[in-house]
């Protein structure tokens, strides 16, 4: 069990088109469907979500604030742990059963690995590559997420690995993730932890 350092954006609406075009192009993974049930807590710092016959819990350590990642790219950067459990798995009917606590969220996400290698390179990896290779290294996640009927979208970068090796490692991979692919602008008022996203959404929520 290890901290990792996150920085996620999100916004309104569907995807653009541009990033269809341009996330395929980091030779990401096949999108993966799924929907996860977090329980509601004005807690920013903690997430707790059943997903897929587990319950994970995330708890934020630092909260960073807001840094600059690369050329117009901007966010807040926290730092958080998680623990898994795995639990019965529970279908879908009587998960819809556990009341207005818990909010159910429809994601369809796409992954691209980077895995840092000893030399300090940032290299992109299959998912299947070996355990040895993945040790530390960031996530590119993309994904659209519909939530109280309404359309999001998120883009996030997840660096894991030796704590004191997360804050390079994240640089480096927004960096080269960037000069790569070209990422959108990408500004701090739009970067927020999954518990901050979902607490506005419910106070937002008709």
């Amino acid at each position: 069990m290890h901290p990792t350092l996150e920085v996620r954006w999100f916004f309104r609406g569907r995807l653009p088109e541009e990033f269809y075009r341009w996330f395929p192009e980091a030779g990401a993974d096949k999108p993966e469907t799924r929907t996860d049930w977090y329980l509601y807590s004005p807690d920013r710092g903690l997430g707790i979500k059943l997903r897929e016959g587990g319950l994970e819990i995330k708890q934020r350590l630092a909260n960073q604030g807001k840094s600059k990642l690369a050329k117009r790219v901007r966010g807040r950067v926290e730092q958080w742990l998680k623990w898994h459990f795995p639990i019965e798995q529970t279908a879908d009917g009587a998960m819809a059963e556990l009341g207005e606590s818990w909010m159910p969220v429809a994601k369809k996400r796409w992954c691209q690995h980077y895995a840092f290698t000893p030399d300090g390179a940032i290299q992109r990896v299959d998912s299947e590559d070996s355990e040895e290779l993945m040790q530390q290294g960031c996530t590119l996640e993309l994904s659209e997420l519909q939530v109280w009927n309404q359309d999001w979208h998120s883009l996030c970068f997840e660096a894991f690995g030796p704590p004191e090796m997360l804050d390079q490692i994240l640089t480096n991979t927004v960096q080269q993730v960037h000069h790569e692919i070209g990422l959108p602008v990408l500004k701090a008022r739009d970067s927020f932890g999954y518990p901050a996203w979902l607490h506005w959404v419910r106070q937002k929520a008709p």
